[in-house]
């Protein structure tokens, strides 16, 4: 499994348990995807890639799939109201990958299951239990987490024994709104 197709299977695993057999009965499973954009060469490319993963688990757009995609157009506080109204779509599974997303989605629904991708810890925002055993409607993958990041730095020196500095680069517009929407 690639990972182009890791997401996708997560929330095709997602729909599956929400709603058996969805490709096989004839019956449209709904997505709602929340993101910061819907402009620009990343957003295309990886909502491209999202949904050909999609048609290789057998959900096809417009056949047995329906995305419910809404933006916030890069403002955090506008998550909250548009996860409320894919919860009131009756959505099957939330898409949302980043932190800001994943809260809104959390708060707007009880049960409905929620996959995320890029939340930096999801134990620490008490989405999962633990990475192993998450034990909550929340399923995906993370990036980022308390654990492994000083991992990844031993893993680096030891390839590197020499390096001196290690520089991260973050954007801190969404470091920014993600802080705000968690604290809000």
């Amino acid at each position: 499994m690639t990972l182009r197709n890791l997401i996708p299977t997560l929330f095709a695993l997602g729909l599956a348990l929400t709603t058996p057999s969805a490709p096989a009965q004839g019956k449209i499973a709904r997505l709602g995807y929340l993101t910061w954009s819907t402009l620009g060469p990343y957003h295309q490319i990886t909502q491209a890639g999202f949904v050909a993963g999609l048609r290789e688990e057998g959900f096809v757009e417009g056949r047995n799939l329906v995305i419910l995609r809404r933006a916030a157009d890069y403002d955090a506080d506008r998550f909250r109201p548009l996860a409320r109204e894919m919860s009131e779509a009756r959505v099957d599974v939330f898409f949302a990958p980043a932190s800001a997303m994943a809260t809104a989605a959390w708060r707007a629904s009880r049960d409905t299951p929620i996959v995320i991708a890029t939340i930096l810890d999801p134990i620490e925002l008490e989405f999962v239990k633990s990475l192993a055993r998450p034990g909550t409607r929340v399923t995906g993958v993370t990036a980022m987490t308390k654990e492994l990041i000083p991992k990844r730095l031993q893993l680096l020196l030891e390839t590197v024994p020499s390096i001196k500095r290690v520089g991260v680069i973050v954007d801190s517009v969404m470091r920014d709104s993600c802080k705000q929407e968690i604290d809000a």
